[in-house]
């Protein structure tokens, strides 16, 4: 199947359950005439505009998204496609954060993106913009997905961003250029967001958010939902409070969620100073992996209390996990 015949499937909408029988050529779809002229024109106007098109049969067309609902035909993008192959989380919320909110998304993008994990939102005001920031500054990379065409900066103040980002990661859409940022497309841009994520964080989000969508979007693909846990009394924790009696995951730090992927938080040590004894207890964990309280006090020759005492303030600082029965380990 040729990339015009498969733009114009979009055109024509194909149910969900048909898609990949027809791209398999497993049945017989009728193409118009009319819509593979509309599919070579849109050919043509990426070209001129330098916008780039994957579609379904290509090689770097995004596994996760191809087993999602109504799984986009094809891709538009400006930037980086390669960045689409590393391991994402999204990190979602409100378009309207408290200061509180903007710190929390701002700082758990930059410190996450520094250990090489690609940050996915939807370029939006608020959290969005903040996530991508975060990436951006800490010289990491980003994905931007769009409810409009590549080529429509929408909201208009984030045209500086959206350069960033095309530098730092890739902006992509299932939209063709041109395309208005209708207010249908976003319920249907954020199940792209759920599924390229590995996991979704959410910062702040009101009781009536969109941000639910998204997270039902990944619920429905059974994706994990961390959460920042938020004051009780404020409108914009309401959202984040909610998941986390659902059973969402709480995340007070980063670590949290580096941890939950496997990924060895390696600022640790830089990030805090450890005295003579300290060091000598984090030494020991990272060498063994874990220790109990009775094997740090024979091998290090620190007393019962000042090791409980260290140990403690270790674990306060979110270096050490206590795992319970007298054993800890890093964090």
């Amino acid at each position: 199947m040729q990339l015009e015949e498969i733009l114009a499937l979009t055109l024509q909408r194909p149910k969900n359950n048909e898609i990949k029988d027809i791209i398999d050529k497993k049945i017989s779809f009728n193409i118009k005439k009319g819509n593979i002229q509309k599919a070579r024109e849109i050919i043509e106007k990426c070209k001129k505009k330098g916008i780039g098109i994957i579609s379904f049969i290509d090689s770097n067309y995004p596994e996760e998204l191809k087993d999602i609902y109504y799984p986009p035909l094809v891709i538009y993008y400006r930037g980086n496609p390669e960045v689409l192959k590393k391991r994402k989380i999204g990190i979602i919320g409100t378009r309207k954060p408290t200061k509180y909110g903007r710190e929390v998304a701002y700082e758990f993008s930059k410190k996450i993106a520094k250990h090489g994990i690609v940050i996915v939102s939807g370029g939006a005001r608020g959290i969005d913009t903040l996530a991508h920031k975060g990436a951006i500054d800490s010289e990491g990379e980003t994905i931007c997905v769009l409810g409009s065409g590549v080529d429509v900066v929408y909201p208009p103040e984030n045209k500086r961003v959206f350069k960033e980002i095309e530098k730092k990661g890739i902006i992509l859409s299932e939209y063709p250029p041109g395309t208005k940022p209708f207010s249908y497309h976003f319920p249907m841009r954020n199940r792209i967001i759920a599924g390229l994520s590995e996991l979704i964080l959410v910062v702040e989000a009101g009781e009536k958010s969109g941000t639910f969508i998204t997270v039902k979007w990944a619920l429905d693909m059974g994706k994990d939902i961390f959460v920042i846990p938020g004051e009780i009394y404020s409108p914009k924790s309401r959202g984040p409070n909610f998941l986390l009696k659902q059973g969402a995951i709480p995340a007070t730090e980063p670590s949290d969620i580096l941890s939950f992927m496997g990924i060895e938080e390696k600022v640790k040590q830089r990030e805090f100073k450890l005295d003579g004894k300290e060091k000598k207890i984090f030494d020991y964990l990272k060498e063994k992996g874990r220790g109990s309280i009775d094997e740090m006090k024979e091998n290090l020759k620190i007393e019962t209390g000042e090791i409980l005492s260290i140990l403690l303030n270790l674990e306060i600082k979110g270096i050490i996990r206590n795992e319970g029965q007298g054993f800890y380990s890093l964090k």
